[in-house]
Formats: C-alpha cells, sequence, structure tokens
C-alpha cells in the first residue's frame, strides 16, 4: 500500500548513550578548572598543549581563554577577567590576568595567512 510515509530511522544514540556524554560533561565541568591551569605557562601568559613551551600557541590560548570567558564563574579564581586589572597583587590567589593573555596574543607572531588562526584573533 503506498502511502508514501516511512517509519523514522532509529535515533542516532540510545538514551544510555546520552547519559554517558552528560556524565562525561558533568565530571569535566567539575574539574576543568584544575586541567586547565595545568596546560597555562605563566612566562608566555598562554596555554599550551605541551609542558614547557618556549613560544606562544596562539589557537590553545584562544581557546582556553573562549572556555574560561564562557564559564566565568568557575575560573574567577584562576583568571582576573577585568583588563583593567593589569597586575595581580601580592594577596590575589589568582594566576593570570585576561590584560596580560590578550596583551601575549595581540604581540605574539601569528601568521596571517593562518585562515584557523586569524578568525580566532
Amino acid at each position: 500500500g503506498g502511502s508514501g510515509f516511512s517509519a523514522p530511522p532509529p535515533p542516532a544514540f540510545s538514551h544510555d548513550d546520552l547519559n554517558d556524554m552528560n556524565q562525561r560533561l558533568l565530571s569535566l565541568e567539575s574539574q576543568g578548572v584544575g586541567m586547565l591551569k595545568d596546560f597555562f605557562e605563566p612566562h608566555l601568559s598562554s596555554f599550551s598543549v605541551q609542558p614547557g613551551a618556549s613560544r606562544l600557541s596562539v589557537t590553545s590560548t584562544c581557546y582556553a581563554l573562549q572556555a574560561m570567558l564562557s564559564a566565568q564563574t568557575s575560573y574567577e579564581t584562576f583568571l582576573a577577567f577585568d583588563t583593567r586589572i593589569k597586575e595581580l597583587d601580592e594577596k590575589s590567589d589568582r594566576t593570570a590576568t585576561a590584560y596580560d593573555i590578550l596583551q601575549a596574543l595581540l604581540h605574539s607572531e601569528w601568521r596571517e595567512e593562518d585562515m584557523f588562526q586569524v578568525p580566532l584573533l
């Protein structure tokens, strides 16, 4: 009988798959600050994929900054988001300032022809 209608395809993910993903996201959210801090290079005001970097990573730093901006309350003990704060006082528990990170990005050697880096900046 050709009514033209067919059964919808089965869902791509099961309820258990989505529940597992949700649990992984919750874990990442609760541990994210500590994990991201481990990739910060204070001498470069940059984030890097491998510890001990000698050069600022534009891509890693932009993505780390984007992650922190999207969850500011989680990262406020790590980063001074107010760009008017140019230096941390000795009493501060924070590790970095957005001002220093943005200045480092602006003065970094990024590639103008890199169609991946340019939109990030």
